[in-house]
Protein backbone atom coordinates (compact mmCIF):
# COMPACT_ATOMS: atom_id res chain seq x y z
CA UNK A 1 0.00 0.00 0.00
CA UNK A 2 1.52 3.09 -1.06
CA UNK A 3 0.66 7.18 -1.19
CA UNK A 4 2.14 9.46 -2.98
CA UNK A 5 3.17 12.84 -1.21
CA UNK A 6 3.16 16.36 -2.50
CA UNK A 7 6.80 17.42 -1.99
CA UNK A 8 7.55 19.03 0.71
CA UNK A 9 4.78 17.39 2.80
CA UNK A 10 6.01 15.73 5.84
CA UNK A 11 5.69 11.61 6.63
CA UNK A 12 3.84 10.17 9.13
CA UNK A 13 6.63 8.17 11.56
CA UNK A 14 4.44 4.68 11.40
CA UNK A 15 5.21 5.17 7.42
CA UNK A 16 8.21 4.06 5.57
CA UNK A 17 9.67 5.76 2.67
CA UNK A 18 10.25 4.56 -0.34
CA UNK A 19 12.41 6.76 -3.07
CA UNK A 20 11.97 5.04 -6.66
CA UNK A 21 14.77 6.63 -8.62
CA UNK A 22 14.23 7.29 -12.18
CA UNK A 23 13.40 4.75 -14.68
CA UNK A 24 11.01 3.61 -17.91
CA UNK A 25 7.36 2.50 -16.79
CA UNK A 26 5.24 1.11 -19.20
CA UNK A 27 1.55 1.95 -17.86
CA UNK A 28 -1.78 0.22 -18.21
CA UNK A 29 -4.97 1.55 -17.50
CA UNK A 30 -8.00 -0.88 -16.57
CA UNK A 31 -11.52 0.49 -15.84
CA UNK A 32 -14.07 -1.26 -13.84
CA UNK A 33 -17.56 -0.89 -12.30
CA UNK A 34 -17.49 -2.36 -8.63
CA UNK A 35 -20.40 -4.56 -8.37
CA UNK A 36 -21.67 -7.08 -5.43
CA UNK A 37 -21.37 -9.85 -8.35
CA UNK A 38 -18.38 -12.49 -7.73
CA UNK A 39 -16.37 -11.61 -10.73
CA UNK A 40 -16.60 -8.28 -9.74
CA UNK A 41 -12.89 -6.94 -9.28
CA UNK A 42 -11.60 -9.48 -11.91
CA UNK A 43 -10.88 -6.74 -14.94
CA UNK A 44 -7.12 -5.76 -13.08
CA UNK A 45 -6.22 -9.47 -13.09
CA UNK A 46 -7.00 -10.00 -16.73
CA UNK A 47 -5.14 -6.57 -17.33
CA UNK A 48 -1.76 -8.32 -15.56
CA UNK A 49 -2.54 -11.62 -17.43
CA UNK A 50 -2.20 -9.44 -20.64
CA UNK A 51 0.44 -7.46 -20.17
CA UNK A 52 2.51 -10.41 -19.65
CA UNK A 53 0.87 -13.15 -22.15
CA UNK A 54 0.70 -10.23 -24.88
CA UNK A 55 2.09 -7.09 -24.80
CA UNK A 56 5.72 -8.27 -23.34
CA UNK A 57 5.95 -10.83 -26.04
CA UNK A 58 4.53 -8.40 -29.13
CA UNK A 59 7.31 -5.77 -27.90
CA UNK A 60 10.82 -5.05 -27.89
CA UNK A 61 10.62 -4.42 -23.91
CA UNK A 62 11.63 -5.67 -21.34
CA UNK A 63 10.78 -5.71 -17.64
CA UNK A 64 13.75 -4.86 -15.30
CA UNK A 65 14.28 -4.49 -11.24
CA UNK A 66 11.80 -1.97 -9.32
CA UNK A 67 9.04 -1.86 -8.25
CA UNK A 68 5.38 -2.39 -10.04
CA UNK A 69 2.96 -0.21 -9.02
CA UNK A 70 -0.74 -0.33 -9.00
CA UNK A 71 -2.03 3.02 -8.84
CA UNK A 72 -6.33 3.18 -8.05
CA UNK A 73 -8.82 6.28 -8.21
CA UNK A 74 -12.55 6.58 -8.00
CA UNK A 75 -14.14 8.22 -11.43
CA UNK A 76 -17.43 9.05 -8.82
CA UNK A 77 -18.10 10.53 -5.49
CA UNK A 78 -19.85 6.92 -5.24
CA UNK A 79 -17.24 4.66 -5.34
CA UNK A 80 -18.39 2.49 -7.78
CA UNK A 81 -16.57 3.25 -11.20
CA UNK A 82 -12.69 2.90 -10.53
CA UNK A 83 -9.28 3.34 -12.70
CA UNK A 84 -6.43 0.99 -12.09
CA UNK A 85 -2.98 2.20 -13.24
CA UNK A 86 -0.38 -0.75 -13.54
CA UNK A 87 3.34 0.74 -13.78
CA UNK A 88 6.31 -1.75 -15.13
CA UNK A 89 9.64 -1.14 -14.90
CA UNK A 90 10.47 -1.58 -18.51
CA UNK A 91 13.84 -1.04 -21.02
CA UNK A 92 14.16 -1.88 -24.82
CA UNK A 93 15.30 -4.94 -25.37
CA UNK A 94 19.42 -5.23 -25.84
Amino acid sequence: MGYDLPEGQGVPSEYDVLHIPAITYAVFESRETLTDEPDSGQEIQNVWRRIYSEWFPSTNFEQVEGPCIEKFYWVDDHRVESICEVWIPVRRKK
